[in-house]
């Protein structure tokens, strides 16, 4: 079985030009605690930071974005 991102296309030239980057974590947490569903909607926040809670992840980069340094404000297809 293979699985392929969709948007794998559009994306990759973000992550194969020189200077590129891609950073990643690995994350464990007690689902009794914390359910899926609350840590991609609550603690990671949706794919469009426009919509993500102002205390989640995306929404404190997309808050942030200039004094975190990145180049454009965060949006769903760059986030």
């Amino acid at each position: 079985l293979y699985v392929f991102n969709g948007f794998f296309m559009a994306m990759r030239s973000k992550f194969t030009q020189p200077g590129g980057s891609i950073y990643y974590f690995n994350v464990d947490w007690d689902p009794t605690e914390l359910s899926w569903s609350d840590f991609r909607g609550k603690v990671l926040g949706p794919t469009d930071p426009a919509e993500a809670p102002a205390e989640s992840l995306r929404g404190k980069v997309k808050a942030q974005w200039q004094a975190l340094g990145l180049a454009a404000e965060p949006d769903v297809g760059d986030n």
